[in-house]
C-alpha cells in the first residue's frame, strides 16, 4: 500500500454502505477497509452456523465481496452470479447435492438452468478452487449424515456454502477465510471481521422486558413498539429449560443474568493496524443493533480510535428507519453510540477536558440526515454545550438520500474530502469533487424528457471531476411527462400546480438541491448535452460565477435556425429575431454587457451566488431578472458555445413572442430594484 495513499476505515453490515463504498472505490488513490461483525444467524446463516459448532455467520463478508468484487472480466462475472445463487425454497436434498457435486467435478451438468449456464462462465483457476473448498463441505455434509445431522438447503446461498469450505480446509480461522475469499474474488477493498473471530451470538433485552434471544429476532419486525434497551454478546444460546427460567425473571434480573455471561471479543489484529494508520475513520449507516453497536463492544477498539490523533472521524447516521430503531432517533441513537464504544460504561467518554476519552477523540463530524419528522430532529444536543453531548462534534445536517433509504455515496464522498483538505491531510488527488445540481424545468414534453434524461447520464461528468444530482421541477403537464421521471432511477421529481410557470420551477428546483453548480438545463431535447462539460467548467475554475449556453456562437446562420421554427409566418420570424437583439440591446444599454443569448435555457451558476439574487418572478421573467440582477452585482455573464437544433412551433416549441416580452420585463423591472 503506497505511503501517499488515502487510508479509510468504514464500519460497515451487509449493504447498508454499499453506495458509499462503491463511491470511495472509483478514487485510484483510496485503500478502503470494511470492518463487519459477523454475528448474523437468520435463515440459512443460521442454519450453517448451527451445522458448523463454531463458525460465525459469513453472510454480511460475502454481501461486502459481492458488492465490491472486480467483475471487469467474464469468470469473475460469473463467480459474483455463482456466489449469490441461491436454491430454491423447494429445492431437494438430492438437487442441492447435484449442484455442488457438479462444482467438484468441472461440470455443469446440474438440475437448474440458471446454474448451470454460471458453471460454464467459470475459468479454470475459479474452478479449481471452488471445487477444493465444495468437496470439504460435502466431506462435512456426508460425516454430519452418518450421525443423523441434517442439513436443508432451501434457500441457501452457494456463497455461504463456499465461505463454509474455505473455512473448514483453512483451520477453522474465520479471518483468515474472509480474507482468502476476498482475495479469490478480486474484492477491491479489503473486508475485515472486527473481533478475532470467536463465535459469539448476539441477544437482545427490551425495554418491555422482552428478550431477543437472536440477531435475527433483532433485525425483523418486532412484537412489540418498545424499544431495545441494550445489546449482549454470549457464547451460546441459552438452553430451552434456562430460557424457560430466564423468561420469568424481572427486566434488571435478566440484565445482571447476561451481564454475568457476556463477552466482549478481542480485536482483529489487522483492523487494529487499519485503524491506527487510517486518515478517515467513518461509523457507517445500516442496522445499528446487529451491524454497527456489537461491532463497537469490541475490546480495544475504542482506545485503539482514540490513539489515532491524526484521522477524521465522521458518525453517517441513518436516512430510514430499521425495524430495531423505530422508536429512536438521532439524539438516542448517538447516546447508545457511545454506550457501546465505552463497553457499556466501562470506558468514561466526556466532553470535558480531563483524563477520560474526549469526545472528539472518538468522532469529530456528523454527517445527519434531514428531516421534517420533529421526534427525529432532536439537534439541540449537538448544539449547546452540556456534559456529555455532542457540542464538541461538527454538524452536516442535509438531504444524503439519493433513492429510497440509500446514502448519495458521490455526496458523502465530497463532504469526506473536504474535511480531510481542512485539516491539511495530503492526498494523490486524481479528481477534486465538486456536486452538480441539475434542475429541469418541464411542461408537457412526454416525447423527449425520457430522451434528454438518458443523455444527461451518459455525459462523462466523472472527467470534470463532478458528482451529480438531476432534479426535474414539473410545472403541471398535462401529459405523462411526470409519470415517466417518476419510473427513472436516481431522478428527484418535483410535481407542481399547473401554471406555475418557468420561474416558479427554477425556484422549486434550488430549494431541494444540493450541489455547489447549478446548470439549468431544458426537457425539450432541443440543446446537445455534448457541450455541458464546457458550459460548467468555467464556475469550477472559479473564472465565472455565471455562464450561458449560447446558440449564436455555434451557429452559421440564425436566420435558417428562425426559418426552421417558423416556416412561412415572417411576422413571427422577424419578431424572434429583432426580440432577441432587442433584449440584448436592453441589456447593453443599461449595463454594458453584450448577452448574444439572453433567451437560452442552458444557464450555469455558482450556488452560493445564485441564492444570493434572490430571484423572485415566476414566469418567463425570471430570465429577464437574473441577468439584471447578475449585472447589479457587478458580475459579468461569459457565454460559450452550444449546440442546439430547435423544433419548430408545430413539434411544441415552447418559447414565443410572448414568452420574449416577459423576459424582457423581467430585465426592466430587475434593474428598478
Amino acid at each position: 500500500m503506497p505511503d501517499k495513499t488515502l487510508k479509510i476505515v468504514l464500519f460497515s453490515g451487509g449493504r447498508g454502505t454499499r453506495n458509499i463504498s462503491r463511491e470511495l472505490l472509483l478514487r485510484s488513490d483510496v485503500f478502503l477497509t470494511l470492518a463487519v461483525n459477523a454475528y448474523d444467524d437468520g435463515l440459512s446463516t443460521g442454519r450453517l452456523r448451527d451445522f458448523i459448532p463454531g463458525m460465525l455467520g459469513p453472510s454480511d463478508v460475502r454481501k461486502n465481496i459481492t458488492a465490491l468484487m472486480d467483475v471487469s472480466e467474464s469468470p469473475y462475472r460469473a463467480l459474483h452470479q455463482l456466489l449469490e445463487y441461491r436454491f430454491p425454497d423447494d429445492i431437494s436434498r438430492d438437487d442441492a447435492l447435484a449442484c455442488l457435486k457438479a462444482l467438484t467435478a468441472y461440470n455443469s451438468r446440474v438440475p437448474m438452468p440458471e446454474l448451470k449456464e454460471i458453471i460454464k462462465g467459470l475459468n479454470v483457476d475459479l474452478l479449481e478452487e471452488i471445487s477444493s473448498s465444495v468437496e470439504k463441505f460435502l466431506a462435512y455434509f456426508e460425516e454430519k449424515l452418518s450421525q443423523g445431522i441434517v442439513f436443508s438447503f432451501r434457500d441457501c446461498s452457494i456463497g455461504n456454502i463456499l465461505f463454509a469450505g474455505h473455512y473448514l480446509r483453512n483451520g477453522s480461522d474465520f479471518n483468515f477465510t474472509a480474507s482468502a475469499l476476498s482475495r479469490l474474488c478480486r474484492c477491491k477493498a479489503e473486508i475485515l471481521n472486527v473481533a478475532n473471530g470467536e463465535n459469539l451470538v448476539l441477544a437482545a433485552l427490551k425495554k418491555d422486558n422482552t428478550y431477543l434471544e437472536r440477531e435475527s429476532e433483532i433485525v425483523d419486525k418486532h412484537k412489540t413498539n418498545a424499544p431495545i434497551e441494550e445489546l449482549f454478546l454470549l457464547p451460546e444460546y441459552l438452553s430451552p429449560e434456562e430460557l424457560s427460567h430466564f423468561n420469568t425473571l424481572s427486566y434488571d434480573c435478566k440484565k445482571t443474568y447476561l451481564e454475568r455471561k457476556e463477552i466482549f471479543p478481542e480485536i482483529n489484529p489487522d483492523l487494529k493496524k487499519r485503524v491506527l494508520e487510517a486518515n478517515v475513520i467513518v461509523y457507517g449507516p445500516g442496522t445499528q443493533h446487529s451491524s454497527l453497536f456489537p461491532s463497537y463492544m469490541t475490546k480495544d477498539l475504542t482506545e485503539t480510535i482514540v490513539s489515532n490523533t491524526k484521522a477524521v472521524k465522521v458518525f453517517i447516521s441513518n436516512i430510514s428507519r430499521d425495524n430495531d430503531i423505530q422508536q429512536e432517533n438521532v439524539e438516542t441513537l448517538f447516546g447508545k453510540f457511545l454506550f457501546y464504544h465505552s463497553r457499556k460504561g466501562k470506558l468514561h467518554i466526556t466532553s470535558k477536558q480531563d483524563d477520560n476519552i474526549h469526545l472528539q477523540q472518538l468522532v469529530t463530524h456528523a454527517f445527519i440526515q434531514q428531516t421534517r419528522d420533529e421526534d427525529a430532529n432532536k439537534l439541540h444536543f449537538l448544539r449547546y454545550p452540556r456534559e456529555d453531548s455532542l457540542n464538541f462534534v461538527e454538524l452536516k445536517t442535509r438531504d444524503w438520500e439519493e433513492d429510497a433509504g440509500r446514502h448519495h455515496g458521490s455526496l458523502v464522498e465530497r463532504e469526506l474530502l473536504a474535511l480531510l483538505e481542512q485539516k491539511k491531510i495530503g492526498l494523490i488527488s486524481n479528481r477534486a469533487q465538486n456536486m452538480l445540481s441539475i434542475i429541469i424545468p418541464a411542461l408537457d414534453e412526454e416525447k423527449t424528457i425520457e430522451k434528454v434524461l438518458l443523455k444527461l447520464r451518459h455525459v462523462n461528468w466523472h472527467s470534470a471531476g463532478l458528482v451529480t444530482e438531476i432534479i426535474v421541477a414539473d410545472g403541471g403537464s398535462s401529459d405523462s411527462t411526470a409519470d415517466i421521471v417518476s419510473q427513472a432511477e436516481d431522478i428527484r421529481l418535483i410535481r407542481m400546480k399547473e401554471g406555475s410557470g418557468l420561474g416558479a420551477a427554477i425556484l422549486a428546483g434550488l430549494e431541494v438541491c444540493r450541489g455547489n453548480v447549478i446548470l439549468l438545463f431544458p426537457a425539450d431535447d432541443e440543446y446537445s448535452h455534448e457541450d455541458l462539460i464546457r458550459v460548467v467548467r468555467p464556475i469550477l475554475t472559479e473564472d465565472a460565477k455565471v455562464v450561458f449556453g449560447s446558440r449564436n456562437m455555434k451557429c452559421v446562420n440564425m436566420n435558417n435556425v428562425l426559418r426552421k421554427i417558423y416556416g412561412n409566418k415572417k411576422i413571427l420570424y422577424l419578431l424572434s429575431k429583432y426580440g432577441g437583439l432587442s433584449i440584448s440591446s436592453a441589456i447593453l444599454w443599461k449595463y454594458g454587457q453584450m448577452v448574444s443569448d439572453p433567451l437560452t435555457s442552458v444557464k450555469a451558476f455558482q450556488y452560493d451566488f445564485f441564492r444570493s439574487l434572490a430571484l423572485s418572478e415566476r414566469g418567463h421573467a425570471i430570465v429577464g431578472e437574473m441577468i439584471a440582477k447578475t449585472a447589479m452585482r457587478g458580475e459579468y455573464i461569459l457565454e460559450v458555445p452550444v449546440g442546439y437544433s430547435p423544433r419548430s412551433a408545430k413539434q411544441g416549441k415552447k418559447m414565443n413572442v410572448s414568452a420574449g416580452l416577459k423576459v424582457l420585463s423581467g430585465v426592466i423591472r430587475g434593474w428598478n430594484r
